[in-house]
C-alpha cells in the first residue's frame, strides 16, 4: 500500500500493475450501512484478511504480513505480465487452482469462491 492509499485502490493498482488489466471489486457486506460525505468513507471489504508468518531467511527476520484477499470482476481476458513484477500468471479453472503447487490457504479461498 503506498502512502494515502486505501487497501482497496492498492490491490486494483496492484492487479494493473502486475497483470494489465482493470478489476472491479466485488461488494461483500452489501446490507451493510453505506458512509461516503467528505470526513468519512466506507472502503470495500475484503473477502477475508490473512496474518500470514514469513519465516526468517537471508534477507528477512521472521515477520507477519496481513493479506487483504479481495474478489473482483473484469472484463478483460488478457493478461499482460509485468516481467519485473511477476513471472508467470494465468487464468484458472476450479480443477487447475487445486491442482496448483500453491499454500492450502490459497486452495481454500479458491474453494470457497470459484464455481
Amino acid at each position: 500500500v503506498d502512502p494515502n492509499e486505501s487497501p482497496d485502490e492498492a490491490a486494483i493498482r496492484e492487479v494493473k500493475e502486475e497483470v494489465g488489466i482493470d478489476v472491479t471489486l466485488a461488494r461483500i457486506g452489501e446490507n451493510l450501512p453505506q458512509l461516503n460525505n467528505d470526513k468519512e468513507k466506507q472502503i470495500p471489504t475484503p473477502f477475508c484478511v490473512l496474518l500470514e508468518k514469513i519465516p526468517a531467511s537471508k534477507k528477512y527476520n521472521e515477520h507477519f504480513h496481513v493479506d487483504y484477499i479481495y474478489l473482483a470482476y473484469t472484463n478483460e481476458g488478457g493478461l499482460e505480465i509485468a516481467e519485473q513484477e511477476i513471472s508467470e500468471a494465468r487464468w484458472f479453472s476450479k480443477i487447475e487452482a487445486m491442482e496448483c503447487d500453491t499454500f492450502d490457504s490459497i486452495k481454500r479461498i479458491c474453494n470457497a469462491v470459484m464455481v
